[in-house]
């Protein structure tokens, strides 16, 4: 296998009901590349086909999508920025969220 040559950053994405693609392939990539596991990530979407952009919650995955790809650029989400700029500006806010988990991820 050529995972142990993967360096860079990557996001991977399963429906768990995919016909084509077994999750158990992403499961081996996400243990057997090199790049840091804080660099890589892998979703399975419960009840979710293979045409991930075109399921009913397609908005949640791109949005989930994106939340990792500003982490990885930018170190933020614009979640978090917003969060942050929020709390910085409101003595009413008291809780904060993390970006880092997707709710619809089973693992």
């Amino acid at each position: 296998k050529n995972f142990k040559k993967i360096t860079i950053p990557f996001y991977v994405a399963n429906g768990n009901c995919d016909k084509l693609v077994d999750p158990a392939g992403s499961n081996a990539l996400m243990a057997e590349t090199k790049t840091p596991a804080a660099k890589k990530k892998s979703v399975l979407y419960d009840k979710n086909w293979h045409g991930l952009p075109h399921e009913p919650e397609w908005k949640e995955i791109f949005t989930d999508m994106f939340d990792w790809l500003e982490m990885i650029l930018f170190g933020c989400t614009s979640k978090s920025a917003s969060s942050s700029s929020l709390s910085t500006t409101s003595s009413s806010s008291s809780s904060s969220s993390s970006s880092s988990s997707s709710s619809s991820s089973s693992s």
